[in-house]
Formats: C-alpha cells, structure tokens, sequence
C-alpha cells in the first residue's frame, strides 16, 4: 500500500511539473504580433484606420481630461484667492478701525 502512495505521488508530481513547464511550441515566443503593432508597414489597411480611430478618440479624450483638470485648477485657484482676499479685506478693515480708535485717542488726550 505505501508503495502504491509514493508511485502515485511520483506520477502525479511529473504530470503536474511537465504542465506548467514552458513549452517548446514556437509559436509562444513568436513576437512578430507585437512587432506589428508598431509598424505600420506590417499592418493591413483595417488594422492602419482602426489604429488612426483610436489614436483620435485618445487625443479627444486626453483634451477632455485635461481641459476639466484645468477647470477644476482653475476653481481651487480662485477659491483660494478669495479666501485670501476676503482675509485681506478682514485684516485691513480691522487695522482701519484700531487706527481710527487710536487717533480718537490722540484727539481726546490733545485737547
């Protein structure tokens, strides 16, 4: 019966090692698809247009992409501008008020 275990084991460790091991079918290392797709001389006059298609619909949607990046910049830059603004406008309406304050002091220790 333990024998029976260990050449069972054996077998199936070879079967399961043979299948994942790289084959020698030489079609699997063949690159010339990949090639292909770089070369427009390889392609066919499909493969050409449906390459030209794809390559416009990436541009528009790069330029969509790109033009609602620069609207929301945009946005945060004059959101943050305002804040700063708005701060401004506080601190400069809060130094005009010390100073009239100040110069009613003045006016009152002059007299």
């Amino acid at each position: 019966m333990f024998r029976f275990r260990v050449a069972t084991t054996s077998a199936l460790a070879a079967t399961v090692s043979r299948r994942f091991v790289k084959s020698t079918d030489p079609t699997y290392e063949d690159d010339r698809w990949l090639e292909a797709q770089f070369n427009d001389a390889e392609k066919t006059v499909e493969e050409r247009y449906a390459s030209d298609k794809q390559k416009e619909v990436l541009k528009k949607m790069l330029a969509k992409i790109r033009e609602e990046n620069d609207k929301k910049v945009d946005a945060k830059i004059a959101e943050v501008h305002s804040h700063h603004t708005d701060a401004r406008q506080k601190e400069t309406a809060e130094l005009k008020a010390s100073i009239a304050e100040l110069q009613k002091k003045l006016e009152t220790l002059a007299k």
